[in-house]
């Protein structure tokens, strides 16, 4: 990289400030050139002019290439009819660009290598024959003549980004050997083919530390806003995100592949709202691969017009350890709205949490969570006004579940729907169910309200408990423990 010389001892022995320490002193030998510093290009049209200038191969088909530098500012900038890359930066550090552009370029606008660090990009626009505007720690096999360098990229940001893209709006490349942290995207709007935000490593793993991206409002043709592919991140926060999904049919908003692995996503003020256009499913957060923890919070879910939404799913084979809901608004005017949904074949049994969160069913029913597979499930403080389907709703299978709830407002909520045969316990006062409905368990220490008449000698409308697990009689009415079920 380009590092900052922090002592000389002689013509051969000198020390560097590194921003990232290597995990073992390094061998052999290289060569270390002095960088050029305080480099600025402030307006012009740069036109490369292609079809006069075209070469086929090689870092001379983009048009404006900076490297080995350190403190670079570029300000009102077009960069057009380039070959490859309108924009080419890598083995910088400290870069400062506003307001580029190209009326158009056939590949990236703004491609940028490792190493970098501390490089910010306010102002990026234009129609472009690839990406808008991408990060990438190395370069894959295939593509290796477009790149000169390869290296850690370390605290970078783009903001106010607005292209029409034949690929990806904004793209995110990590790498297995290099690391890449500290990435922000912010007020990011456009359309790609493909999708808003790509996030992929041309390799097998694809290190990422802490990822943020907020402002966001674009999309590819199919539907797809954030795409996690093959990846392995620490830590990755969107904030701020408008679904649109008229016109598009089944499409995931954020969607990691079965090759993703995250650890903690944070998926904040996001609004999924469907009002006309193709009658399909849209799901805000699909997950198929590793995430181990979602937090959910400050969004809302809406339907109307038969365009069913799903919050956040797990298909087959995804894992999730735990699920987290905050101050997430629903509302099913016209069709079903699950803000949490979870298939069979998942790995494991998540923990879904819901605290704070307002749940309208109406004509759509509104089931706070679906579910085929197993899970243990959490409502606290929320509102639940007409959830007809259930809050909880077994659509089919077996799974085993346990419900706790304290601390809700409920009007004309049922708690549980079942068409398939689950093993359900409950805990919680508010939780109004027959001990002898469809799949509730006699499960030792669970507990809940009664509202049905005829179950055993149990009296309707009363608080009830079971001291045993399978036996006849383990339902006790606390009122009066001679009522039993």
């Amino acid at each position: 990289g380009v590092f900052r010389v922090t002592s000389v001892t002689n013509s051969s022995t000198f020390a560097v400030r590194l921003v990232r320490t290597p995990t073992a002193a390094p061998a052999g030998s290289w060569v270390a050139c002095v960088a050029d510093v305080n480099i600025g290009l402030e307006g012009g049209t740069w036109d490369y002019n292609s079809t006069v200038n075209y070469v086929s191969t090689g870092v001379d088909r983009h048009n404006i290439l900076i490297s080995g530098a350190a403190n670079v500012s570029l300000k009102d900038v077009l960069a057009n009819d380039s070959i490859k890359y309108a924009f080419a930066f890598g083995a910088i550090s400290g870069l400062r660009a506003i307001n580029l552009g190209s009326e158009y370029t056939s590949a990236d606008l703004v491609k940028n290598y490792g190493p970098m660090f501390n490089a910010h990009f306010q102002g990026v626009r234009g129609k472009v024959g690839d990406d808008t505007i991408t990060f990438q720690t190395m370069e894959a096999a295939a593509y290796a003549q477009f790149a000169w360098t390869s290296g850690d990229i370390i605290n970078c940001s783009v903001r106010d980004v607005h292209s029409d893209t034949a690929h990806n709006v904004i793209g995110i490349y990590p790498s297995d050997t290099e690391f890449m942290d500290q990435i922000l995207f912010e007020n990011i709007n456009g359309l790609g083919v493909d999708s808003g935000c790509y996030i992929n490593s041309g390799q097998t793993i694809g290190y990422l530390g802490v990822v943020t991206i907020r402002n966001f409002n674009a999309a590819g043709n199919n539907g797809v806003g954030i795409s996690c592919n093959v990846c392995n991140i620490q830590s990755l926060t969107i904030d701020g995100m408008q679904v649109v999904s008229d016109g598009v049919a089944n499409q995931n908003a954020i969607r990691f592949s079965s090759s993703s692995s995250v650890r903690v996503l944070n998926a904040m003020n996001i609004v999924s709202d469907t009002n006309t256009g193709i009658s399909s499913t849209t799901t805000t957060i699909a997950n198929n691969g590793v995430v181990d923890v979602i937090n959910f919070s400050n969004s809302r879910l809406a339907a109307y017009a038969g365009n069913p939404i799903q919050g956040v799913t797990l298909n087959s084979g995804a894992t999730t350890g735990e699920i987290n809901l905050r101050g997430v608004q629903v509302s099913c005017p016209g069709a079903n709205v699950s803000p949490v949904y979870i298939n069979s074949g998942i790995v494991g049994t998540p923990k879904v949490n819901f605290q704070g969160c307002y749940i309208s069913g109406g004509a759509g029913g509104c089931p706070g969570v679906q579910t085929t597979a197993n899970c243990d499930i959490s409502v606290s403080d929320c509102v639940l006004d007409r959830v007809t389907y259930g809050f909880l709703f077994v659509p089919s299978g077996s799974p085993v579940v346990s419900l706790r709830a304290s601390g809700n407002q409920v009007a004309s909520t049922t708690w549980i729907g079942a068409s398939g045969t689950p093993v359900i316990s409950v805990f919680g006062w508010d939780i109004k169910v027959a001990p002898n409905a469809t799949g509730i368990a006699r499960t030792a220490g669970s507990y809940c309200f009664n509202n049905a008449a005829g179950v055993g000698t149990l009296v309707q409308n009363n608080l009830v408990v079971c001291d045993a697990t399978g036996a006849a009689n383990s339902w006790k009415q606390i009122t009066d423990t001679t009522k039993a079920y």
